[in-house]
């Protein structure tokens, strides 16, 4: 890989660290302290739903594969033979086994991955085109939204039992 394919990936995951972190850990807990769980859920939803939207759109916009997806899923179609990085050696061989559980991986970090990952083909940066991605892509997002909101949740609500804060 180059140094310059190394700058990217590395600057969009810091990015995305640092705007999950604030979602995640900032305002998902003050919707839920202030308002309830199904307002927080519908609005991170919400936020997650541009996200993901606005990640394969500056994606394709670019056309340049500098989250390394498209050479993953070229990889796996040509059974693994993959040369070069061995970052994506390294994830080739863990998504073989399960790719589910790298889809719910992609899609924790954010949704617009996994619509990547997912989407028919590789190196055609076409949106959100394929068989059903969308469904499933609203059906990962609205999972693991639940799944953080229920322990946000669960962890407050366990938190004032234990203190007797109302």
């Amino acid at each position: 890989m180059k140094n310059r394919q190394w700058a990217h990936l590395g600057s969009v995951f810091v990015l995305n660290f640092g705007i999950k972190g604030l979602i995640d850990f900032i305002i998902n807990p003050i919707l839920i302290l202030e308002f309830s769980f199904l307002i927080s859920l519908l609005i991170t939803i919400l936020i997650y739903t541009l996200l993901g939207i606005l990640t394969v759109k500056i994606y394709d916009y670019y056309q340049t594969d500098f989250l390394m997806i498209e050479a993953l899923k070229q990889s796996q179609l040509l059974c693994g033979q993959i040369s070069g990085s061995r970052l994506l050696r390294f994830i080739n061989r863990r998504a073989q086994k399960n790719k589910k559980i790298l889809g719910l991986l992609l899609t924790s970090q954010n949704t617009g991955l996994f619509v990547l990952y997912f989407r028919d083909g590789f190196y055609q940066y076409n949106g959100f085109s394929g068989k059903n991605i969308k469904n499933i892509f609203f059906l990962n997002l609205f999972i693991i939204e639940f799944y953080w909101n229920t322990i946000l949740y669960t962890g407050f609500s366990f938190w004032k039992l234990i203190t007797g804060a109302n």
